[in-house]
């Protein structure tokens, strides 16, 4: 009976010791879930402040496009505009300068039926001369 007491009481304090272990191993547990649900919090903040400072990116870098394609579509309509005015200018030269040639081909033709005139003239004065010297 007495060697069934001391298992018992030593059963008993290998029990309170393990219990003991138990515990501690549980708070240890406890201490490394808080600890990485800690991290995991701290990871969620980070991924958020990732994807939104992602999303200013890209809204920023879509309001950029668009105020490059508004810019765009304006250069084109003023350098349609430019064009347009251009070949209006191009148009108001080139009559301009038919106008100018057909007035200097007039001015030849009457210039060379001058000189035709003076020529005939001279030729005239010229047998007037041998006529009578």
């Amino acid at each position: 009976h007495d060697e069934s007491s001391s298992e018992i009481r030593r059963l008993q304090k290998e029990n309170q010791n393990f219990s003991k272990e138990l515990l501690a191993a549980q708070k240890e547990g406890n201490v490394e879930v808080l600890q990485l649900r800690k991290e995991n919090s701290a990871l969620l903040k980070d991924r958020e402040a990732a994807h939104s400072e992602r999303n200013d990116e890209m809204t920023k870098l879509l309001k950029e496009k668009e105020s490059l394609s508004d810019s765009l579509e304006k250069t084109k309509e003023e350098s349609g505009a430019e064009v347009l005015k251009l070949k209006d200018e191009i148009e108001r030269l080139t009559e301009d300068l038919e106008a100018a040639q057909a007035g200097a081909s007039r001015e030849i033709i009457e210039l060379q039926n001058e000189i035709d005139s003076l020529s005939s003239t001279l030729n005239e004065a010229e047998e007037y001369m041998k006529m009578y010297m």
